[in-house]
């Protein structure tokens, strides 16, 4: 028997036990693998992180065929009792029993919920003209701006950050297929989540000469600089986007939590720290923003002229 174990907390500050046993599956690339078991009774808190690995992980193996018939212990779980809170339910039991129609088809109907305590936006991530940047304005911010009381700053710091955190999944998770980008917040604070299997921040930048020769240590802490950017020969790109949202969460007084090929790139109390971790494809994206001291862009922009190129 083949055994993948969620962790006692699959949250997006714990996430590196769990990358550890998944990445068997990225450098051994199984086929129909058979007596596979993902055991889920031990996890007694999860987060949207959390939630959207588990999700990327069962989705990526059935899509690409490696496992044969696996077996989960999710009913009765800690865990489906948050994907039935989170409405992602329905979603996990259509990739259990692999009918691809039906997963696509409760990928498509992923809503927003208001549950009383806290407000879940699911946003679809597709390159297709159906699902684009502006679906945030108009399916899902009316709902955020009445929930957090039409607060201008606390509107825009959440609209920008969920923003640019699509914007980097369209420009580098090229290949990948039905990911999603989550935010859940109540009235002290927000979280946003994103994780896929596209390429890589480190895979993506060591492309670049600037980067060419660069440890991959010192290329997961140049990512989250201003001007950095893998489109160099660009001159309408800025490459500020992962950074302003870096310093927004600093500002905030936030949480920023950031896997990408093996490495953790976390900031957290204003201090950042970069450690080695379990192998993951693409990028995960987690980061929390308190509602009691918004930062917005124009807060950055006022000192740092320097992001405006002539």
């Amino acid at each position: 028997m083949i055994s993948y174990k969620t962790p006692r907390k699959l949250v997006a500050s714990r996430l590196s036990s769990f990358l550890y046993d998944l990445e068997r599956i990225f450098k051994n690339h199984p086929h129909h693998q058979k007596n596979v078991v993902l055991w889920l009774d031990k996890t007694k808190k999860m987060d949207i992180a959390g939630m959207l690995v588990l999700y990327k992980f069962m989705d990526h193996t059935m899509r690409c065929n490696y496992f044969y018939n696996p077996h989960t212990n999710i009913e009765g779980s800690y865990i489906e009792q948050c994907l039935c809170e989170f409405g992602f339910k329905e979603l996990i039991n259509s990739i259990m029993n692999e009918d691809s129609k039906v997963i696509d088809k409760k990928y498509s109907a992923l809503r927003l919920r208001e549950e009383g305590t806290f407000i879940i936006s699911p946003q679809v991530l597709s390159r297709s003209t159906q699902n684009t940047k502006d679906n945030l304005s108009d399916k899902h911010i009316k709902s955020i701006e009445k929930y957090y009381n039409y607060d201008k700053k606390v509107i825009q710091m959440i609209y920008y950050c969920f923003s640019e955190m699509q914007l980097n999944f369209w420009e580098h998770a090229i290949g990948d297929e039905r990911s999603i980008i989550v935010a859940k917040g109540n009235k002290v604070g927000i979280d946003i989540a994103c994780a896929d299997m596209g390429a890589g921040i480190i895979s993506t930048l060591s492309k670049i000469d600037e980067f060419k020769n660069s440890p991959p240590e010192s290329i997961i802490r140049a990512a989250f600089n201003k001007e950095v950017t893998s489109k160099e020969h660009d001159d309408n790109h800025m490459g500020c986007g992962l950074w302003i949202v870096n310093e927004t969460v600093s500002r905030s007084g936030g949480e920023m939590h950031v896997y990408s090929e093996g490495w953790y790139y976390c900031n957290k109390n204003r201090q950042i720290n970069v450690y080695r971790t379990g192998y993951w494809k693409g990028t995960i994206i987690f980061i929390h923003l308190p509602t009691d001291k918004p930062t917005e862009m124009s807060d950055l922009l006022k000192i740092d002229t320097s992001l405006f190129k002539n």
